[in-house]
């Protein structure tokens, strides 16, 4: 069997990275808790790119273009408070106002609209430039009555808030996920996903299910939602268990048994204690360009499927690997439930996902090579940034050498758990802290801005009422 993926040419050169920018207070004294990022979503044109934080904000950036430079930058844009702390009185319990996901809308106008959620409650917020007026007192001069005027007191863009999604889910949301047509979306907790109408915030079908009847004997929660990218009746939905799994709602409107189930069929002799939670998957993603493969990641790296085989991965990228001889270590300091984002490039020749070390990992599936970046702050936008690994022996290997071979130290705290890609190009955007930072494919001197321009070279702005 050809173990190349034939997505795209393979005899494409892989990118080189470089630095755009890095956004977010650099005085770490001067950060608090609830600054930290939790949630970050390119818009479907790219223009635009939200992050979400632990104190309920939303902060949208827009793309700039730079004068005398091949590169561009996002600026801010600006800013929800999207959700604040409440109190359940029915079920007795705090929301946080935390940021668990944001999705922008598919919609075919051209306002900007996205939907955000913590634990409980999903809103839908729409972008408007706002003018506000103050008009003076009335006043009578030497027996004259003059007309008050209006005067301008302050104007910008606005987050306005138009519905609110709730009260049908009782655990935890952990995902978003926007049908390709924009008439729904899908919501994931713990145990339950959702289907919604845009239009209808009242109700809510519940179309999966994996509550047991006994919730002491709970084994497995769901870990993520996500819709195929042009087809509206599929989609797919990870778990701790290990599997993925594909739905067609032209088949069922319910989902208790999957009719695609993609999972590694252990063998029971190299089972151990930590092999359920190693292979919980985090996140699971189609390809953007060919529907015969499903990308996904867990704690040691990433996979890929081939739907035509669902017991074992089509290939497997380590990335934390150096970690299979310390699970007892990270066990203890629980870093071993930590869930990494994946993202896909528009050309699914390129993944991106995150790790340890403030390290994030772009994988060239066509070159079998992966890129190791180093997330901080640059002093110079266009920097080469990137250590490339070559594919050896079938697997990418994760752990990182020094000049003299040695392993380098690796230090759990700095995590990478969250990025997102371009829609359209290869850039993507990370968040490390409270820090948000860019990075885009290298470009010569003479090159244009990127992909951002249409037919008449020039970027397709979206018009926002």
């Amino acid at each position: 069997m050809d173990q190349s993926i034939p997505m795209q040419d393979r005899n494409q050169e892989t990118p080189s990275w470089v630095y755009i920018n890095g956004l977010g207070e650099r005085d770490q004294q001067n950060v608090t808790e609830s600054d930290v990022l939790t949630a970050i979503s390119f818009d479907k044109t790219g223009e635009f790119l939200a992050v979400g934080d632990k104190g309920g904000r939303v902060i949208v950036f827009r793309y700039n273009e730079l004068k005398n430079s091949r590169y561009f930058d996002y600026r801010y844009f600006t800013e929800i408070q999207s959700h604040e702390p409440e109190f359940d009185h029915l079920k007795a319990i705090e929301l946080d106002e935390k940021i668990n996901s944001i999705e922008f809308t598919n919609n075919k106008n051209s306002n900007l609209q996205m939907l955000t959620t913590n634990d409980r409650i999903i809103k839908l917020w729409k972008i408007e430039y706002k003018v506000h007026r103050q008009s003076q007192r009335c006043q009578i001069n030497n027996g004259i009555l003059n007309i008050p005027k209006s005067q301008i007191v302050g104007e910008g863009y606005e987050g306005i808030e138009k519905k609110q999604y709730k009260n049908c889910h009782n655990y935890n949301i952990n995902s978003l996920s926007m049908s390709p047509d924009g008439e729904n979306f899908l919501s994931a907790d713990d145990l339950r996903v959702n289907l919604w109408s845009m239009e209808n915030n009242l109700l809510a079908f519940n179309i999966v299910d994996l509550k047991p009847p006994n919730i002491e004997e709970l084994a497995e929660v769901i870990t993520h939602v996500e819709y195929h990218p042009v087809r509206s009746d599929i989609f797919l939905f990870s778990s701790s268990k290990g599997y993925i799994c594909a739905c067609d709602m032209r088949q069922n409107s319910q989902f208790d048994k999957c009719s695609t189930f993609f999972m590694v069929e252990e063998d029971p002799s190299r089972k151990h204690f930590f092999t359920d939670i190693i292979n919980s998957v985090s996140r699971a993603k189609f390809s953007p360009v060919n529907d015969n493969y499903i990308f996904s990641r867990d704690y040691l790296g990433v996979q890929i499927w081939d739907i035509r085989n669902t017991k074992m991965p089509f290939k497997t990228y380590n990335v934390t690997d150096y970690l299979e001889k310390k699970l007892c270590e990270v066990y203890e300091s629980e870093t071993i439930f930590d869930k990494f984002d994946l993202q896909i490039s528009p050309d699914s020749n390129l993944v991106l996902t995150g790790s340890y070390n403030s390290n994030v990992h772009v994988i060239d599936v066509q070159n079998q090579q992966n890129c190791t970046i180093d997330v901080k702050y640059m002093d110079k936008r266009g920097k080469n940034v990137g250590q490339v690994r070559n594919y050896k022996n079938k697997r990418v290997q994760g752990v990182l050498s020094n000049q003299n071979g040695d392993p380098v130290k690796i230090d759990m705290s700095q995590k990478i758990t969250l990025g997102t890609w371009h829609p359209k190009e290869n850039t993507f955007a990370v968040a490390k802290h409270n820090s948000l930072f860019l990075y885009t494919q290298k470009r010569s001197n003479n090159s244009a801005n990127p992909s951002h321009s249409g037919s008449s070279g020039h970027y397709q702005r979206m018009q926002i009422s």
